[in-house]
């Protein structure tokens, strides 16, 4: 009789409620995802059973450990560290909202209530969870391209014809408060900064400019040109009180350390991605890869950002060390 391959492993989770003992234990090669959670699941002495997913050097693991070894040239006096995290099941579609045009950007109200989104057809929208429209408002004729809330009642978005709006909800209105000017080039991102006293653009102009949204903004006559007509009024304005400059591509998207509101996070089509000191106005940290920078996240609990790039890979970034990014 052939006797049981077992190998040893040491498991691990980076969510303090599902902590186990990180010695090592003796299980058999044949197990896949699901006795794995069920050994998880004893550990944790769970009443109701909990499905996890297992990860190994970054990569989630799909076959069997007995599989994993032999694929990855290993033998069972190796000790496999195995990170568990909570299954997350597949999103169901609870709606679906239709627009006139391209949407260009979502996002979700922190308090989860409303949706804010973007579109190539000039509009800000703000929608119910159920779909329905609450509100919308359209100032200028160019294709909203980025929007962000600042906080629960207030929006800002910007557009391609490098013009920023800050908005005020109030109750189902939209009402323009100021108006930022100063970028020389389309708006192609926007952060908010943790502690909500300043927010960040990026441009086609290269540049990153930081605005105070507590500060008092200057009141000027403008002409404010919809589709429908043109006008004459008053409008608060402000001007950029950082401007960073360094890029030599259109900035494609900026992110705020969400720890941190000195430090900020920027991707470009000169395929780098930055770091910035806001309060010495400094780059700090530059590293490159050989794609342009489509997009960028960034994972606060490991500290690593990500990127989408225009050929369909994903990028980890440390910027801790400085080193290449990992390939997915």
């Amino acid at each position: 009789m052939t006797e049981e391959r077992k190998v040893q492993v040491s498991f691990y989770s980076r969510q303090s409620k599902y902590a186990v003992t990180d010695a090592p234990i003796l299980v058999p090669t044949k197990l896949k995802r699901f006795g794995l959670s069920e050994i998880i699941n004893h550990l944790l002495g769970l009443d109701d059973p909990i499905p996890f997913d297992f990860i190994i050097n970054g990569k989630f693991l799909r076959v069997s450990l007995d599989n994993y070894l032999n694929a990855h040239s290993l033998s069972t006096e190796n000790t496999l560290k195995i990170e568990f995290v909570e299954l997350s099941l597949p999103p169901s579609e609870s709606s679906t909202i239709i627009q006139d045009d391209w949407i260009s950007s979502v996002k979700i109200q922190k308090s989860n209530t409303h949706i804010l989104t973007g579109s190539f057809d000039s509009y800000v929208r703000i929608w119910t969870q159920s779909g329905s429209l609450l509100t919308s408002t359209a100032d200028g004729d160019s294709p909203i391209k980025c929007v962000e809330w600042l906080n629960d009642e207030t929006v800002v978005a910007g557009n391609l014809q490098r013009e920023i709006y800050v908005y005020d909800l109030d109750g189902e209105s939209l009402n323009l408060s100021y108006t930022c000017i100063g970028h020389e080039g389309g708006i192609e991102s926007i952060a908010n900064s943790p502690n909500k006293d300043h927010f960040a653009t990026a441009s086609w102009d290269k540049t990153i400019r930081l605005w105070s949204h507590l500060e008092d903004g200057e009141a000027v006559n403008v002409a404010k040109k919809s589709k429908k007509k043109q006008k004459t009024n008053f409008q608060t304005v402000k001007n950029h009180k950082i401007c960073l400059e360094g890029h030599s591509g259109a900035v494609s998207s900026i992110k705020f350390d969400p720890h941190d509101a000195n430090t900020l996070y920027s991707g470009s089509w000169d395929h780098s991605v930055r770091v910035w000191d806001l309060n010495e106005e400094l780059n700090t940290t530059t590293m490159n890869c050989e794609k342009v920078i489509g997009c960028m996240g960034y994972l606060p609990e490991s500290k690593v950002i990500m990127t989408g790039h225009v050929d369909g890979s994903i990028r980890l970034w440390d910027p801790r060390t400085k080193g290449n990014p990992h390939l997915i």
